[in-house]
């Protein structure tokens, strides 16, 4: 079982030719709208890796939040960990230029009353895999990583959108994933003494913590670190577009998180995560671009194997 634990959203993606400037109208050429929050988007992609899902959330008691929960159910995501609020569901509004440059704002709504207390206890044990994001507040999350531990679950962070990361968290990690400029930023929070190159901070980050650190770079694919100071890459897949990049950081996580828990050794688990991600960003929007297991099989092959790396 993966428990995904942390924001349900509405995003709203509006298209135009250039972003506006400060006091400046501009005309969109469209819009979608979608259901999105990083958790949900995350649980989406790992049910469609073939996880079994369970989201823990927080959505108000409107139109917006429960046709979110319906098509998450749809797809099998089992939401009794997901409770009510007053407020109005969170809400992301995204522009995006024509040449994939964005701005984003972020209504966090009843996200702002999700609790660690949500997660059901009769499904957190030895054979769970917590997967959480930071759009949810560090206290709860630090709540939520405790409980973890002492029902001996593995924990998986995606350090996503802030990097609001304490020592204590960091040691209550198994896994953590982070693009390569947040994951400089933490090793500088942190202090550690590591240059910009995304295997050594990668190899800092998991001395740091006594985790494996996943650490992603865009196009060229992702590095890690193991806990046991092995080092690996993998590349992504060629595009000959990339239509929308918004979903990728998801489609990553979600698709890792369901490939460790199906047992596959996390080389293995870097390179469908990988493939997922670079599909994602062949087609619009987040959870309508995720790609389904079928369609990573079918291009296994169209990327190397990983590669180990002395460190």
């Amino acid at each position: 079982m993966i428990i995904v634990f942390g924001s349900v959203s509405v995003d709203m993606y509006l298209d135009v030719e250039r972003l506006p400037t400060a006091n400046e109208t501009v005309a969109a050429e469209g819009y979608i709208i979608e259901p999105g929050g990083k958790a949900a988007n995350q649980a989406l992609a790992a049910i469609r890796s073939g996880a079994k899902v369970t989201l823990v959330g927080h959505t108000g008691n409107d139109e917006f939040g429960e046709n979110i929960l319906e098509k998450l159910r749809d797809e099998g995501i089992s939401t009794a960990g997901v409770a009510h609020s007053s407020l109005a569901t969170g809400t992301n509004f995204m522009i995006r230029d024509a040449h994939s440059l964005s701005q984003s704002i972020i209504a966090n709504g009843a996200n702002g009353e999700l609790s660690a207390d949500q997660i059901p206890e009769e499904i957190l044990n030895d054979k769970a895999l917590i997967l959480l994001q930071t759009e949810a507040s560090p206290e709860q999350n630090m709540e939520v990583l405790a409980k973890a531990k002492h029902a001996e679950a593995q924990t998986m962070m995606n350090l996503a959108p802030s990097i609001d990361l304490t020592q204590k968290a960091l040691d209550h990690l198994d896994y953590l994933v982070v693009n390569q400029e947040q994951a400089r930023q933490l090793a500088e929070k942190l202090g550690l003494d590591v240059d910009d190159k995304a295997l050594k901070m990668a190899e800092g980050l998991a001395k740091q913590g006594n985790l494996n650190c996943v650490i992603t770079i865009g196009a060229r694919g992702g590095m890690a670190v193991t806990k046991d100071g092995v080092g690996w890459s993998v590349e992504a897949l060629a595009l000959d577009e990339v239509v929308d990049h918004s979903g990728a950081e998801d489609s990553y996580c979600g698709t890792l998180a369901a490939c460790l828990q199906a047992g596959l050794p996390l080389p293995r688990a870097m390179k469908r995560a990988s493939i997922a991600a670079s599909l994602t960003c062949s087609k619009k929007g987040a959870q309508s671009a995720f790609p389904v297991l079928d369609d990573i099989d079918g291009r296994i092959n169209d990327i190397g194997d990983p590669q180990q790396h002395e460190l």
